[in-house]
């Protein structure tokens, strides 16, 4: 059976691609709403060959020029074989109570990639690529294209990855929503911004329900790069330790992060979420200093269509006064009369954050700074959050080894002329607040 979308053209306007709905996205509510009636379809799959109930081929799914799928299921969803979709297009696979499988790359510029499931798995299998970076448009070389492609996907998209149960990614994936580009009809040279990356695992875990949970990232490359502004990264986990590997293996669940996983990828702002804990270990800098792609004189003569990353390397900005990572560390626990939500930052641990940046922890019941944060002219804050339980003890420290420094600094950058310009920051900001409990 033939698949068509169907094109809504106007005189001056661009073709909007169709809309492909299998499932129901909606029924009295939206997926994952909590009057949600659920999916009706059972299970779905896309690939050359599915399996056992409904399914789609790819070849069929491509020929068709739809550029807004969706597919929700009470049961499994799958997808295998690679996948393209049009510029700013959208990829929807959810499942109630099974897992959500990717099984083949997905390209969407500028566009939306969404795995969900509500109570189980979500499973991106090996060497997988899911790339909603924008697109490289040259009007110079290709006049026609700044017709055809909207200017609006070379912003990069969003990826979303949500697990009630485990989040895996294979290894040797790469999750790709950099910026793209565009070359103007007269030569010059503008980014777009990067989107942004959220994953999400373990949030059917609770004090009632404490099964092993993880969110698995493997040796995955998470890239937020741009010409102009990084993208945002977000990542809820059961737990998360920043430090060094560790004799004994990482607890069940546990999430162990690097120092310089805040180097990596080209994002600007980060929120870490450790629903059971977070913490920093002592010995651990984290340091993020924001990595743009360079520009360069070559990529002015590659054809629309190149990928981003072929044309630029990432490096730290130069040629002005750096923009900062902004950072956000929590532990939201999962009620207030359970013992869950622990933020730590250790003694000798440290927190250098680039002038003006933005500092955020926050937990529901425990907040322990031993360690030191310096961040010039910037904002940081430090609370309990919720309304707490009398029957849990919450409490906010700041121990005798621990510092905050927001002094303000001068800032000096060498100008085309020779001549050094600059500025001088004032004093930042620093917040405590718990609404309850005890500092």
């Amino acid at each position: 059976r033939e698949v068509v979308a169907v094109l809504r053209r106007a005189v001056d306007a661009l073709a909007d691609a169709g809309q492909l709905v299998i499932g129901a996205l909606r029924n009295r509510d939206n997926f994952g709403g909590s009057n949600y009636a659920g999916a009706v379809l059972t299970r779905f799959a896309i690939g050359d060959n599915p399996s056992d109930g409904s399914g789609l081929s790819v070849a069929t799914l491509k020929k068709s020029g739809f550029g807004n799928v969706s597919v929700t299921a009470t049961n499994d969803v799958t997808l295998t074989g690679n996948l393209e979709l049009p510029e700013l297009g959208v990829l929807r696979l959810q499942s109630e109570n099974a897992a959500v499988t990717l099984g083949g790359s997905v390209r969407v510029a500028g566009g939306q990639v969404v795995l969900r499931s509500l109570n189980a798995d979500v499973q991106v299998a090996r060497q997988t690529r899911i790339d909603v970076s924008g697109a490289w448009v040259n009007n110079a070389l290709d006049p026609s294209f700044a017709v055809s492609a909207p200017v609006a996907a070379t912003t990069g998209g969003s990826l979303s990855l949500r697990a009630a149960g485990n989040l895996i990614l294979g290894g040797d994936n790469v999750l790709d929503v950099s910026g793209g580009g565009q070359v103007t009809s007269a030569g010059g040279l503008t980014g777009g911004a990067a989107g942004s990356v959220t994953l999400l695992a373990g949030t059917a875990r609770s004090a009632f329900n404490l099964s092993p949970l993880q969110l698995q990232l493997g040796n995955a490359e998470l890239r937020g790069y741009s010409l102009t502004q990084g993208g945002s990264l977000s990542l809820t986990a059961p737990q998360i330790r920043f430090g060094n590997a560790a004799a004994a293996p990482e607890p069940v669940g546990g999430l162990r992060l690097d120092n310089d996983f805040l180097n990596r990828g080209g994002f600007q702002s980060f929120a870490l979420n450790g629903r059971e804990s977070l913490s920093v270990d002592p010995g651990v800098t984290l340091a993020p200093r924001l990595q743009l792609w360079q520009p360069n004189a070559a990529s002015r003569n590659a054809p629309s269509g190149s990928r981003t990353a072929d044309l630029f390397s990432a490096g730290l900005q130069t040629l002005s006064l750096p923009k900062p990572v902004n950072l956000s560390l929590s532990s939201s626990g999962f009620s207030a009369s359970d013992p869950q939500g622990r933020l730590s930052i250790a003694a000798g641990a440290v927190i250098d954050l680039d002038p003006t940046a933005t500092l955020s922890l926050a937990a529901l019941n425990q907040l322990r700074l031993d360690g030191r944060i310096v961040a010039p002219g910037g904002k940081v804050s430090l609370g309990l959050t919720g309304n707490g339980n009398v029957l849990q003890p919450r409490l906010l420290w700041i121990g005798g080894s621990a510092g905050i420094d927001v002094a303000g600094l001068r800032q000096l950058q060498p100008s085309s002329d020779g001549l050094l310009t600059g500025r001088v920051l004032a004093g930042g900001g620093i917040s405590l607040s718990t609404f309850s409990g005890t500092v």
